[in-house]
């Protein structure tokens, strides 16, 4: 049993060493196109928090936002990223000008793009192509709205798929529903902080019934909050919401030390649940979704990652609860693991609020 144990306790220690080094990589973008007279307009968006990773010395006052004062010191970097925008009709680029940037109430930063093609747009097949992925942090995504055909179609592009045709939808188009189910998959499973939470959760054992109870109470919080943030009904600041998801996890962490099982502790996922929710629209709602895809998109997210999420539990917890029935693991391992989680929360913590 012991022997057995190591690749699982190798596995548990590389994810924490992981997880110190990317807690959230995956930024968001998004844009709607539509058609205008002689080419094509756009109404781009990306979070803040993705901006002040442009240049070097633009949060003056080290706080780790964006703000009204600091928007002209990104401005240059900014236009190399919209630079990287382009619209094609034929072998022919069209020409583009954009409006001065502007800081959004969701915490996002907004232009609007005309691109004005040589020949027109009447008839002719157009690619836009987003070639800024390589400025941005690793694994950002960009939701893209098409505008123009019968009904509006929904991309979403990164590093190795950054174009899409414009005007009118090819047949059998997709909504974009499996890409932002996928995105969802994606938060789940790169959002190392809410992995964590979660393994410190079941890491202290218990029966099925109420192992499933918490996953369920973790669920449903989080969901609620999830919609309220990413629709613009309540958006707490980001910072205090990234600093309370680490300080759950050391919670979890020095409780494991006091709790026999789980079967009671949906108490304590259900509020802890709607903290990890707004964290896990954080990125939908700096770049203030919205739209008649607004609903679907919601659903296609929330639906992926809770997927993402029930599919690692019924991957982790029957492996747990095999290994609980070494008393080696259970005496020496787990309280092992529960500093690690504590540690992690720790580092996260301090790292979000200095």
């Amino acid at each position: 049993m012991k022997a057995t144990l190591a690749p699982l306790v190798s596995f548990l220690w590389l994810l924490a060493f992981t997880a110190t080094v990317h807690a959230h990589e995956l930024g968001i973008s998004r844009s709607s196109w539509r058609p205008e007279p002689g080419g094509f307009a756009v109404d781009l968006t990306f979070a803040r928090v993705e901006v002040l990773r442009l240049g070097s010395g633009v949060d003056a006052n080290a706080n780790g936002l964006l703000e009204p004062t600091e928007l002209d010191a990104v401005r240059p970097a900014f236009a190399q990223v919209l630079e990287a925008v382009r619209v094609r009709v034929g072998g022919e680029v069209c020409a583009a000008t954009w409006t001065p940037a502007v800081l959004s109430e969701e915490d996002g930063l907004d232009t609007t793009g005309h691109f004005v093609c040589p020949k027109g747009v009447a008839g002719a097949k157009l690619e836009a192509e987003l070639g800024f992925f390589e400025r941005l942090a690793p694994g950002h995504r960009h939701l893209a709205q098409v505008f123009g055909g019968e009904a509006p179609v929904a991309h979403v592009l990164q590093a190795s798929a950054r174009s899409l045709a414009l005007g009118d939808a090819p047949e059998g188009a997709s909504s974009g529903f499996v890409e932002v189910f996928v995105l969802g998959l994606e938060h789940i499973v790169f959002g190392f902080d809410h992995l964590v939470f979660l393994f410190g959760l079941l890491l202290v054992g218990g029966h099925w019934r109420g192992l499933i109870a918490v996953v369920t109470a973790f669920t449903v919080a989080h969901s609620v909050t999830l919609g309220l943030a990413a629709t613009g009904v309540f958006v707490p600041p980001g910072a205090l919401i990234e600093a309370g998801i680490a300080a759950s996890i050391v919670y979890v962490g020095v409780e494991n030390f006091f709790v026999q099982d789980a079967d009671r502790r949906w108490r304590l996922t259900l509020p802890f649940g709607l903290i990890h929710g707004f964290g896990f629209a954080g990125a939908l709602a700096e770049i203030g979704l919205e739209g008649d895809n607004l609903v679907s998109t919601l659903l296609a997210f929330n639906l992926g990652v809770e997927t993402g999420q029930l599919v690692l539990v019924a991957l982790a917890l029957p492996v747990l609860m095999w290994a609980r029935r070494s008393p080696t693991f259970v005496h020496r391992v787990v309280p092992m693991l529960n500093a690690v989680v504590i540690a992690l929360g720790v580092y996260w913590f301090v790292e979000r609020v200095s």
